[in-house]
């Protein structure tokens, strides 16, 4: 293959793909802020956590019991 026509391929390339993250950077831009995984992983923990603990059971704790001799 011809050099010439391999650098001019190359560059034809390069400009193909800075105007497709072009395209991506204003797609991403015109998108409103979403949390990071790492906060949104976060809050599913806690969340699964409190569903794991439960309510209390009644009466269980309702009343203080008396000190043990």
């Amino acid at each position: 293959m011809n050099t010439q026509l391999l650098g001019q391929l190359a560059a034809q390339r390069v400009d193909e793909r800075r105007r497709a993250a072009e395209i991506h950077r204003q797609i991403a831009a015109s998108r409103p802020a979403r949390e990071s995984i790492r906060e949104r992983a976060g809050w599913t923990l806690i969340h699964a956590g409190l569903k794991l603990t439960g309510p209390p059971a009644p009466g269980k704790h309702a009343q203080p019991r008396p000190a043990s001799l």
